[in-house]
This record gives C-alpha cells, structure tokens and sequence, in this order.
C-alpha cells in the first residue's frame, strides 16, 4: 500500500518534546507523528526523566550531537576553559589509540596537580578528539583534542601539562591553547559545542567524545506534549513570512527564540527544532 493512498496512515498529530540540562538553556522539538506509530497518545506532563547516554562514542548523529549541547550549556558557564591540544613533529600519534592514551596521561596528570590544591574532586569537563584520513578528495586532518573543563587551575600551569618525559628531559608535545569561555558570540559555551561536534558540517571527520565521570549534571526530558498544536496552525505558520518565529517568542516569553531547523515532508508536514535561552531578569 502506498503512502499517499492512504488517509488512516497519513492520520498525524504534533508532538512537543522539550530537553533541557540546567535551567537556562533547552532544545524543543515540534514534530508530526503518525497515529499509526503511536497506536494511542496518552502523553502529557509526566515525571522529568534522564536522557539517555549516545551508546556510541561518535558524534555524527543528531541525538548524540543534541545531548553534546545539553551537557556543556548545563554544566559549565562563562569563566570556565576551552583548550585545544595539538601534536608536533615526531609525537604526533600513529593511531588514535595513541592519541587516546596520550590524552589519558594528560588527565593523569591534571589530576595529580589538582591533588596538590585539595581540588581533585571537583574535576568535571568533556573533550573531543577530531581527525580524519586521507582520501582521494580530502586531505588528512592530524589528530587533536577540544576540551571544555571547569575553571580551577591557572590557565598557564593547565598549558604546562601538555608534556612527556624524554631521557629525563619535559618536552612539550605540541601546542595547548587555551581560551576563556565568555557570553560573546565568539566563545559562548553552545557556539563552543556546536563547534566542538560539527555541528551541520558534513566533512568526514571522525569526533569522539568522553567526559567526567563525576560531577556532571545529565540532560533531562519529560513526557512529549502531543496534540497540543492544530495542524493547520502550523501549517500556516510555516508559510508565514517568519516561518512561525513571532508564534514561538509568545509561546515562549521568557526566553530568546531560534528556530535552529525546518523543513516540511509533504507527506508527515512541518518539523520544526527551537535553541531557548533563558532571558535575564528584567531584560
């Protein structure tokens, strides 16, 4: 049977599914879904719940690249440090094995520093190592590491790290530079993480993510809203001149409206994915 011959399939609702890690920042989605997919929407307001851990370690998928963002707007703030770790000369890893186990000796070693100030418990960051090989169209990106850690050692002593024993001799392995994260448009922390697991960017590259273990607050969802919107309503809206932005900043009136996405199946109908951030106080 095909899809556009029948009207019991193309029977659809709207569903709103909110995430969010913290309470400044959330991602919104406002999809249609089948009837026949759901068999009964019996979803409304229900019990916050954790969203689950990406099972891969990649973040090439839209899940894994949403959870990313949640993370980092929910556990860190302006103030905290991005760093970029690169390789020179003969200490560049022949494998990202060996590009993994060099960043493991280095979080060896910011711990055994932090031990030193009483601080080796408040450790909490996420990183992501890129590279990608050579092929007939692209060229090779050597391996390197994007990190976002919380601010509790000197920027200058963190870069100090980035070292290995030779013959008895601590030589740097190549470059650690370090930025400050800040609310401008340069290096606010969803600019970073959008940056840090290519966001929209389809280049091939390999980008593996890990975190602490401790001391990060998870993403968060609740039951989906379902048939909370009419679908004419977003049909016209997604037709209007702003594509719906002036409906969602008053559905929202507390925060700072992006429609991040959309698009329409003509079959299902419009898709939309919102970014909201939270308004200061009086603003």
């Amino acid at each position: 049977m095909m899809i556009e011959d029948s009207k019991e399939i193309l029977s659809s609702f709207y569903r709103e599914r909110t995430y969010w890690c913290g309470n400044s920042f959330k991602l919104v989605s406002v999809v249609p879904r089948f009837e026949l997919q759901e068999e009964k929407s019996k979803q409304g307001r229900g019990k916050n719940q954790n969203v689950s851990r990406p099972a891969q370690a990649t973040l090439n998928k839209r899940n894994a690249k949403k959870y990313f963002r949640l993370l980092v707007d929910g556990n860190f703030e302006p103030g905290d440090l991005f760093i970029t770790f690169t390789y020179q000369g003969k200490f560049i890893p022949k494998t990202p094995q060996d590009a993994k186990k060099e960043l493991s000796n280095f979080f060896k070693r910011l711990r055994r520093r932090l031990k030193k100030y009483g601080k080796a418990d408040q450790l909490k960051y996420v990183v992501v190592t890129e590279y990608r090989e050579k092929t007939e169209k692209q060229k090779e990106i050597r391996v390197h590491h994007h990190l976002i850690m919380n601010n509790i050692i000197d920027r200058d002593e963190l870069e100090e790290l980035w070292t290995k024993k030779v013959k008895k001799k601590t030589i740097r392995i190549g470059t650690a530079n370090t930025k400050r994260v800040r609310n401008d448009n340069e290096y606010n922390l969803d600019r970073l993480a959008k940056y840090m697991c290519g966001y929209k960017k389809e280049d091939n590259r390999v980008r593996e993510w890990s975190s602490s273990k401790k001391n990060l607050k998870r993403p968060k969802t609740r039951q989906p809203a379902d048939k909370k919107y009419r679908r004419s309503k977003i049909e016209s809206i997604g037709r209007s001149n702003d594509c719906g932005q002036e409906f969602f900043e008053k559905k929202y009136p507390d925060y700072f409206v992006t429609i991040e996405h959309i698009h329409e199946n003509k079959y299902s109908g419009f898709h939309y994915y919102l970014k909201l951030e939270k308004k200061e106080r009086g603003g």
